[in-house]
C-alpha cells in the first residue's frame, strides 16, 4: 500500500494496533515512532527499487496508491517491526504481511561470503593449521658419500697425516754369483687440516613459544641439511681459498677427459672413455660411480641411434627407455648420481651450456671431520639476552683429500642443451 496522507497513516496505525492488542489504545508517542519507521523504510525501499534489487527476485517496487500492481505496505512493515520488539508473536502473519516479510528479508539481507570484507562471513569460518604437514625446502641431492667416499670422523690432531706409497722397488734379472742391484721404495703423505664451516640464526623467544612446528627444531634440521649439501659441494668444487677445503675440480693433477672442441652430449662411448682413463692408470677400484648435473645425464638417457641414412630420430640407444638414475645405473652397470649443485653454464669452444662429469673410484676420496656436527642454542650469547631472543649456531670442522689423484677423471664439457 502506498500512503501519501499523514491522516491515513495515523488511522491505519491505530486500527491495526487496536486489532492486535485487543483494543488497547497506544500512546501518540508510539504512533509517532511508527511514522518515523515508515519514512525510513520508504527511503530504503525506494533506494533498492532504483538499484534493481526487488526486480531481481521477481517483485515490483512500491507504486503510487491506486495502481493495479501489488506493492509493499510500508505501514505493515513498520507495525510488524514494532510489534516484534513488543513481544507480540508472529506479527507478520497476524498482519497478513507475508509479501512484505519476503521483500524486507531480501532487502535487508547482507551479502555473506567467506571473506573478511563487507559482512565478514569469513570471521566465523575456523582456520585449520596442519603443522605436521610442514613443507620443506626443495634442495639439491647430496651425492659424494652416496658415491662411496671414505668418511673419517672424530679426528683430533692437526694436521692429520696419511702416509702413502709413491714408488716401488725395481725388479732386476741377475746371473749366477752376481750382485743384486739395490733399489728403494718411495713414500709420501697427504695432509688434512680442519676448515671450519659455520651457520648462525637468531629468532625471538616469543616465536619459540608460539611456533608449531617448533621453530628451533626446524632451524636445527635446516642447518644439518644445509651443512651436508655444502660439504658435498666443496668436496666436488671447493676453491681451497677463503677457508674452504680444496675440491676435486680444483686439485692439480686430476686427469681430464674432453668430449669435443665445442663440448658434446654425454654418450655411452664417453662412459667407456672415462673408464679407460682410470683403468689405464691402474686406479680402477670397486666403488666406481659417475656424478653430474641431471641435465647432463638426461642427454645420455635420451641418446638415439640412426636406423638409416638421414634418420633424424632413431631408436633409443638404451632400451628399454630409462627415466630414473637408478634404472640407468642397473642398465649400464655403473652407479650414476646427479646433483643440481654442479653448474650448467660452463664454456667450451662455442658452447656455453656445459656441465661437469666426475668419474672415479670414490673410496679414494677422504672426507675428514674433527669432532661432530655441533648445533647449539643459547639465549644469553650475542644479542640474544638483550633482545629476548634465542640464537642457534652450527659449527663443523672438515677437510677433503684424495689418496690417489689417478683414481678420478673430470669432464667439463658435457652439454646440457
Amino acid at each position: 500500500m502506498y500512503v501519501s496522507s499523514e491522516d491515513i497513516i495515523m488511522s491505519e496505525m491505530l486500527k491495526i494496533l487496536g486489532e492486535i492488542k485487543d483494543g488497547t489504545m497506544e500512546t501518540m508517542g508510539q504512533v509517532n515512532q511508527l511514522k518515523g519507521q515508515v519514512n525510513d523504510l520508504e527511503g530504503r525501499v525506494n533506494d533498492l527499487a532504483i538499484a534493481g534489487r526487488l526486480s531481481k527476485i521477481g517483485k515490483t517496487p512500491p507504486i503510487p496508491y491506486g495502481r493495479q500492481q501489488r506493492s509493499v505496505s510500508l505501514l505493515k512493515v513498520a507495525t510488524a517491526n514494532y510489534l516484534a520488539r513488543e513481544g507480540v508473536g508472529n506479527p507478520w502473519d497476524r498482519l497478513n504481511a507475508g509479501f512484505e516479510k519476503e521483500i524486507v528479508t531480501e532487502a535487508t539481507r547482507k551479502a555473506m561470503d567467506a571473506g573478511t570484507a563487507g559482512s565478514g562471513g569469513g570471521y566465523v569460518i575456523p582456520q585449520e593449521y596442519l603443522g605436521d604437514e610442514f613443507i620443506e625446502l626443495l634442495r639439491a641431492k647430496s651425492v659424494v658419500l652416496r658415491a662411496g667416499a671414505t668418511f673419517a670422523p672424530n679426528l683430533t690432531g692437526s694436521p692429520v697425516r696419511i702416509p702413502r706409497q709413491t714408488g716401488s722397488g725395481t725388479v732386476y734379472w741377475v746371473g749366477q754369483n752376481a750382485d743384486i742391484t739395490k733399489s728403494d721404495a718411495s713414500y709420501g703423505e697427504v695432509q688434512m687440516t680442519p676448515k671450519t664451516m659455520a651457520m648462525r640464526m637468531q629468532f625471538s623467544n616469543l616465536l619459540n613459544l608460539l611456533s608449531n612446528p617448533a621453530i628451533e627444531q626446524l632451524i636445527r634440521n635446516d642447518f644439518a641439511l644445509s651443512a651436508a649439501l655444502e660439504l658435498d659441494r666443496v668436496a666436488l668444487r671447493g676453491s681451497g681459498t677463503a677457508n674452504q677445503p680444496l675440491g676435486l675440480a680444483n686439485m692439480a693433477g686430476i686427469p681430464s677427459y674432453a668430449i669435443g672442441a665445442n663440448g658434446g652430449s654425454l654418450s655411452i662411448d664417453d662412459l667407456y672413455g672415462l673408464m679407460a682413463v682410470i683403468e689405464d692408470a691402474n686406479a680402477l677400484g670397486s666403488t666406481l660411480a659417475l656424478v653430474t648435473n641431471p641435465k647432463g645425464l638426461r642427454k645420455l638417457k635420451r641418446q638415439r641411434i640412426q636406423q638409416y641414412s638421414g634418420d633424424t630420430g632413431g631408436a633409443y640407444a638404451l632400451a628399454p627407455a630409462v627415466l630414473t638414475d637408478e634404472a640407468l645405473s642397473k642398465l649400464v652397470g655403473l652407479t650414476c648420481l646427479t646433483t643440481t649443485q654442479l653448474p650448467v653454464n660452463l664454456a667450451k669452444g662455442s658452447s656455453t651450456d656445459c656441465t661437469e662429469v666426475y668419474f672415479g673410484n670414490w673410496a679414494d676420496l677422504i672426507i675428514g671431520q674433527w669432532g661432530g656436527v655441533e648445533i647449539l642454542a643459547t639465549n644469553v650469547g650475542g644479542n640474544a639476552w638483550a633482545q629476548n631472543a634465542i640464537e642457534v649456531r652450527l659449527v663443523q670442522n672438515v677437510d677433503v683429500q684424495v689418496r690417489h689423484k689417478e683414481s678420478f677423471v673430470i669432464c667439463s664439457d658435457a652439454r646440457t642443451a
